[in-house]
């Protein structure tokens, strides 16, 4: 997790892993994304420290990036700019 890519073993999930099932991952990050929480208070909610909240954070957002890109989701539709921004010229 820190960076360097994997060359001998393969992922496996320890017995004291703090997300230990894919679900509980991506719950981690959604709950991240939409709450925006301090990593420090993240971290403690899901049983962390701050820096390992951090590790995870950034791990696992460009596997989900990635995930949404190859989807065969259809892109959402642009939203019409409000009044207020029209008037501005925007």
């Amino acid at each position: 997790m820190d960076g360097k890519p994997r060359t001998a073993r393969r992922f496996t999930v320890y017995k004291n892993c703090p997300l230990p099932t894919p679900e509980d991952r991506l719950f981690f990050l959604l709950t991240y994304l939409k709450t925006y929480a301090l990593q420090v208070v993240h971290g403690r909610l899901f049983g962390m420290v701050q820096g390992k909240a951090n590790q995870w954070i950034h791990v696992l957002l460009p596997a989900l990036l990635a995930a949404l890109r190859t989807s065969a989701m259809p892109r959402p539709a642009p939203c019409p700019p409000r009044p207020a921004a029209r008037r501005l010229g925007g």
